[in-house]
């Protein structure tokens, strides 16, 4: 509690107060009683006298002093901060803290001491170090279920299917999606088949490459009569993909709105893997689609230069890619 004894400044008369703290306590009068007397005469001066003093005297004789105000005693005062009635700062955002400048050491003390809670589970937030992840570890009970997860990140031109197949290798088998966790394998229990050979695909830039011969920017262009926005993005591709193929199908009576019909009129030879580097002639085995060795067995080129196997398993290859090659690669040596 402050308390003011034998204030006399101005027209003061001899007053004795007491003010308690963590209070808002407001001082009223007619004018001229001597409410900003008794504030800021008497107990912001003083509180301001006493600050300056625990200055050293060095810094003291550049700061000025302050003088004592005609009070006998006060007793409970802490620093204090004066803020006058009038306006001296326009913008909406202006408070007691800005204007003090106490509001940026504020911002500081909570970020140094202050905790953050959770609005959903009133759980504390805070970043966990190693040894309090291994002692949560520890203090599960028996047949408690722990999931270890992180984000999933794809590489620049690499395929969710591909990652779900690296992961597989890696020892990773479950994934969390969209709030549920499930086994990778069930991937491939849900009949999601990545066997090129019982899947047909509609290759809409093919059909437009032969029909119009442009990119896919300007066939959503041409077809839809729109500006492509977002290009390689994969939701923008995704959806421009859709609609050009549905202007297709209403431009060229021809096309038949059918997976099968189109997925044969559309396809460049089918593909053994994602990147279309390993392809299927005729008689369904498998050949190169690129470089020196187009055209030929996959199987014949490995056992006439082993060495291509090994450059395409260090090159710059699809992950799909060089596990097609080696399953063909196995394949053949179990055959002999």
């Amino acid at each position: 509690m402050i308390e003011v004894f034998g204030a006399r400044v101005h027209n003061l008369k001899n007053v004795d107060v007491e003010i308690p703290h963590d209070s808002l306590t407001v001082i009223t009068g007619l004018s001229g009683s001597g409410k900003s007397s008794l504030a800021f005469d008497t107990i912001f001066a003083e509180g301001q006298r006493r600050y300056l003093e625990t200055f050293s005297a060095y810094a003291r004789n550049f700061l000025g002093g302050l003088e004592r105000p005609d009070v006998d005693k006060i007793t409970g005062l802490s620093p204090v901060i004066s803020i006058e009635q009038k306006t001296t700062n326009k913008n909406p955002r202006s408070t007691v803290g800005t204007t003090t400048e106490i509001y940026d050491y504020l911002k500081l003390l909570f970020a140094r001491i202050g905790r953050t809670y959770s609005p959903t589970t009133g759980l504390e937030i805070r970043c966990y170090e190693v040894d309090d992840v291994v002692d949560r570890v520890l203090s599960m009970s028996d047949g408690e279920r722990l999931v270890v997860a992180a984000p999933l990140l794809l590489k620049q031109s690499e395929g969710i299917v591909e990652r779900i197949l690296t992961l597989m290798e890696d020892g990773v088998n479950r994934v969390r999606s969209r709030g549920e966790v499930m086994l990778v394998e069930e991937f491939m229990r849900a009949e999601v088949d990545v066997d090129f050979r019982k899947r047909k695909f509609v290759d809409v830039q093919n059909i437009f490459h032969k029909m119009e011969q442009r990119t896919l920017t300007a066939a959503y262009k041409f077809y839809c009569g729109k500006e492509l926005e977002d290009a390689h993005s994969a939701e923008a591709d995704t959806q421009a993909t859709y609609e050009v193929l549905m202007a297709q199908l209403d431009r060229y009576p021809d096309l038949q709105n059918d997976v099968a019909f189109l997925a044969d009129f559309s396809a460049r030879g089918q593909s053994a893997d994602y990147a279309g580097r390993i392809l299927y002639d005729d008689k369904g085995v498998e050949v190169f689609g690129f470089g020196k060795h187009k055209g030929r067995s996959v199987a014949a080129v490995f056992r006439e230069e082993p060495s291509y196997y090994s450059w395409m398993m260090n090159g710059d290859f699809p992950l799909y890619t060089k596990k097609v090659i080696t399953e063909i690669r196995l394949r053949d040596k179990n055959e002999k």
